[in-house]
């Protein structure tokens, strides 16, 4: 392993998605535990902004170009500028490769992508390993294969988890969102609802998610608060709305579901799931957003297998999926008639493991 008095500079190339990135956030903060004179830069979409611009263990951003020849050669050459010591490509696309290789940085690392690609890099890892552990972990085989740790180290003490920091003006304003809203409806405790995905195939049904809304209200007294991306808000409104419904008619009181007044960033999404019972939805960004606080929550998988995306304390984070049937095919297109991954998983299965999670 390297000395860890070295100053090193290091990149990781972790442009996106959202919950990609943020499980990312894993490598800085374990590279500034063993090296912590080392300046790491992140480069990443600026998509994901809000997720890396508060991290401490982050020294520099460097932004994606929007597409173009011209913006990709000025993108090029400020990292062959920035004359890294080593970068990890954590996706080895065809774009992150060739760019990773004409930042002649002295040690490039990535993972297995078939020929051609892997020759931009020094050394690459076994990509199966990254589907069979929690990906804010076995990512930090990186920094072993970078020669910044051994794997030894990996089971010495407990692995850090993803980290999502917050100004604390908006940590502030959650709290006085949470407090006037127990204080209008009445209300103790709330639940957080996440029923989108920006791929159809892997949304459990959204009356499941009115169904099981329902259930939560009545039986627990908890009210509910929706949450969404950009250009998903008429969707979960309808949601919403065929909620309140269904609360009229049972006499139960409408108010319980919150349908916030406008989209939230998604530093005031953290700050608010930090203060809310449970969070529940489908394995989207907003999930791992959640589960990088203390809010104990419930992911809801079909073609996805779980264990990449779980974090492995059960206790407070739970994964659920079908046990039989058409299930982890890892596609973002189904071929069958119905899918069944989602469409047999039942709002009793998944209220179970409300009950036992929050």
């Amino acid at each position: 392993m390297a000395s860890p008095q070295r100053l090193f500079k290091i990149a990781v190339y972790l442009p996106r998605q959202l919950g990609d990135v943020l499980l990312g956030s894993t490598l800085p903060q374990m590279i500034k535990c063993y090296h912590p004179r080392s300046h790491v830069t992140w480069i990443v979409h600026p998509m994901a902004r809000e997720i890396v611009e508060h991290h401490p263990d982050i020294d520099q951003v460097i932004f994606t170009p929007p597409k173009g020849f011209s913006n990709e050669l000025q993108f090029v050459l400020r990292l062959r500028q920035e004359k890294f010591d080593i970068l990890i490509d954590a996706l080895n696309m065809p774009r992150t490769a060739w760019e990773s290789f004409f930042s002649r940085a002295k040690k490039r690392i990535s993972l297995k992508a078939g020929f051609f690609r892997d020759r931009a890099f020094h050394k690459v890892i076994d990509r199966e390993l990254f589907s069979t552990h929690y990906l804010a972990h076995s990512r930090l085989h990186f920094l072993a294969a970078a020669g910044l740790m051994t794997l030894d180290m990996l089971t010495e003490k407990p692995l850090p988890n993803p980290m999502f920091h917050r100004p604390e003006a908006i940590n502030q304003w959650a709290q006085h969102y949470m407090d006037q809203l127990k204080a209008e409806t009445g209300c103790r405790q709330f639940v957080l609802i996440s029923p989108t995905h920006r791929r159809d195939v892997r949304k459990w049904p959204g009356e499941f998610f009115v169904e099981l809304g329902l259930q939560i209200i009545s039986k627990r007294k908890e009210g509910l608060i929706w949450l969404w991306g950009p250009g998903q808000d008429d969707e979960v409104r309808l949601l919403h709305d065929t909620l309140q419904s269904r609360l009229k008619n049972a006499d139960l009181p409408a108010h319980y579901s919150v349908f916030p007044e406008h989209l939230w960033s998604l530093q005031q999404t953290a700050a608010v799931s930090a203060l809310a019972k449970g969070w529940v939805g489908n394995s989207n960004g907003l999930s791992h957003v959640a589960a990088a606080g203390p809010t104990k929550t419930i992911v809801i998988h079909g073609p996805t297998h779980p264990v990449a995306w779980t974090p492995p304390d059960s206790s407070r984070h739970r994964a659920v999926q079908r046990t039989q049937g058409c299930t982890r095919c890892e596609k973002n297109t189904c071929s069958l008639a119905r899918r069944e991954c989602l469409q047999d998983l039942t709002v009793k299965t998944v209220w179970e493991a409300v009950q036992q999670v929050f």
